[in-house]
């Protein structure tokens, strides 16, 4: 495995960020240091690197620097590949133990990280797991004897609590991680720490569990609630029996962010999370009235915000179904899709008249 797989946190983080200066002061005290880490990389001297990042890590301890603490943290794991044994084990136990000892908001951070790492263990040793059978009352300490399930147990989790402090993490705001965040323009759909790691974790709980055992009682999305207005999605119980459902931990991530946007002053970041909601939900509800329940969730969105750019992306999957059916059309046969294309023409022409850069321009062609 190479250093480059231990990247993505930084890059899953960043979400195309703008990086804002309000800390830009403390941030230029590791300059030097980060400059360093570079050249010893293009180098290809890993050993020099990693002692850098240990020194940057010592004293973002000693300053108490949370951002700097996680970034040398990211990179001493991704070095210590290239300079050890056993990296991906030795570096589990030493990101559990930081965890143990660290404070929140950091300690949500470390565990967020943790469960990548994990899934990248798992995605490196997927074939030799296959074969391997549950083990029952034993203590598995050792990663090397876990199955899938065992993995999948861990990596759920970490994401859940990567989120559950809630309160703390709404309230944390991303210019003190500046350091790990990327240059963009769309903080303003994940203006809090919550934000980042809610994404991260759907990011994994919207994945396929093909290799998850699934019991009889697996969970499916069947409730016509899952298509529900966001405040009557956010309200509704999902609970299973089935707690290996990555499926049913997606919904439960999806109200929590709707919950927390619910409310706001502007309803971009509602807006983008209801969105990708309706879409899990269509893409993986058995349901059979599941056109008929999307296609109305995403009128009632476009209509609840008629004038706002955000929506235009709703605009846009209308236009698409409606497209879907037109093209469905038989002027000898079956006419009810008579008109489907005249009205996605109608929709995409309204997203194009507003001259306004939203989900929904870029992809104004069908």
């Amino acid at each position: 495995m190479k250093f480059f797989s231990y990247l993505p946190f930084l890059l899953i983080i960043s979400l195309s960020f703008f990086q804002m200066d309000s800390n830009a002061q403390k941030i230029k005290s590791y300059h030097q240091g980060w400059q360093s880490i570079n050249q010893y990389r293009q180098k290809r001297l890993p050993a020099s690197a990693l002692e850098v990042a240990k020194q940057i890590y010592a004293k973002a301890k000693a300053e108490n620097e949370e951002a700097q603490i996680m970034k040398s943290l990211i990179f001493m794991t991704g070095l210590q590949q290239e300079t050890r044994e056993n990296n991906e084990v030795l570096s589990i136990k030493e990101l559990e133990k930081e965890i143990s000892i660290s404070k929140e908001p950091l300690a949500s951070l470390l565990k967020s990280y943790l469960a990548g790492i994990y899934q990248n263990y798992l995605t490196w040793n997927r074939y030799k797991l296959y074969n391997r059978t549950q083990t029952v009352d034993f203590k598995k300490d050792d990663i090397n004897t876990w199955t899938m399930n065992d993995f999948h147990k861990k990596i759920s989790e970490l994401y859940l609590q990567s989120v559950e402090n809630t309160s703390l993490l709404q309230a944390t705001k991303l210019e003190k991680y500046d350091s790990l965040i990327t240059k963009g323009n769309v903080r303003y759909l994940r203006p809090t720490l919550f934000d980042i790691l809610a994404q991260r974790a759907l990011n994994y709980f919207k994945s396929d569990e093909r290799d998850i055992t699934k019991p009889a009682y697996a969970f499916e999305i069947t409730q016509p609630e899952a298509f529900a207005s966001a405040a009557e999605f956010a309200k509704f119980d999902f609970s299973t029996k089935d707690s290996f459902s990555l499926k049913q931990k997606a919904l439960f991530i999806y109200q929590e962010l709707i919950r927390f946007h619910l409310h706001d002053a502007k309803p971009e970041a509602l807006i983008d999370a209801d969105i990708a909601r309706l879409d899990f939900v269509y893409k993986n509800s058995v349901t059979p009235r599941k056109d008929e329940l999307y296609f109305n969730a995403l009128t009632e969105l476009s209509e609840k915000f008629p004038y706002n750019p955000m929506a235009d992306q709703a605009r846009y999957l209308l236009a698409r179904r409606h497209y879907e059916k037109g093209i469905l059309y038989d002027a000898n046969g079956d006419s009810s899709n008579r008109y489907e294309l005249k009205k996605a023409k109608e929709l995409l022409d309204n997203i194009l008249d507003t001259r306004t850069d939203s989900e929904g321009w870029p992809m104004r062609t069908i």
